[in-house]
């Protein structure tokens, strides 16, 4: 039996993010970045692998390691991250996108993550229900350097923070042609 344990989003204001920026219902890391663990005995060897995966990640690879095709009806967002779990391959680069109920607020490729303007919460956590949500960004960080986004790098970065937004705004619209994905 394969066995997956992750969560849905980094902790509420009891918990600890070590030291990343955001909380649950944030898109910043610290409200996204969760642990994921994969526990099948005697085929996958423990082993930290340090590349980003998704939610979406886990249809594709259950499958995968099934073997039974993807559903060739629908565009599958997830990738198959067998090789990584089975012989610690780095999954391919690839976009990941993170929103905030049905908004894209960021988008990460590789070491650079892309916050598109957005509310983020301007307030304490006792003051959850009545602090302002303020319009910031848009904002490029260097994950690699700056894992808690706290320097933005849009100005030294632009063709980074142009490819990324052109990409963002190709995404989006791809979703409003398309809005289930049928193929």
């Amino acid at each position: 039996t394969l066995v997956f344990l992750t969560s849905d989003n980094g902790p509420w204001y009891l918990g600890r993010t070590t030291g990343l920026r955001g909380r649950k219902n944030e898109t910043f890391e610290g409200g996204m970045r969760v642990p994921l663990i994969a526990w099948w005995p005697a085929r996958i060897t423990p082993r930290r692998i340090a590349e980003p995966a998704a939610g979406v990640d886990l249809l594709p690879t259950a499958l995968a390691l099934a073997g039974i095709p993807l559903p060739p009806d629908r565009e599958i967002d997830g990738i198959d991250l067998g090789d990584a779990l089975l012989r610690g391959a780095a999954p391919p680069e690839r976009p990941i996108y993170y929103y905030s109920d049905r908004a894209l607020q960021a988008l990460r490729l590789g070491r650079y993550k892309l916050h598109a303007r957005h509310g983020v919460f301007a307030g304490a956590p006792w003051s959850l229900a009545i602090a302002p949500l303020v319009p910031q960004g848009p904002w490029l960080f260097d994950l690699d350097r700056d894992p808690d986004e706290a320097y933005d790098v849009r100005e030294k970065r632009s063709a980074e923070f142009d490819r990324l937004e052109a990409r963002r705004i190709a995404w989006e619209r791809s979703l409003a042609e398309n809005p289930r994905g049928w193929r």
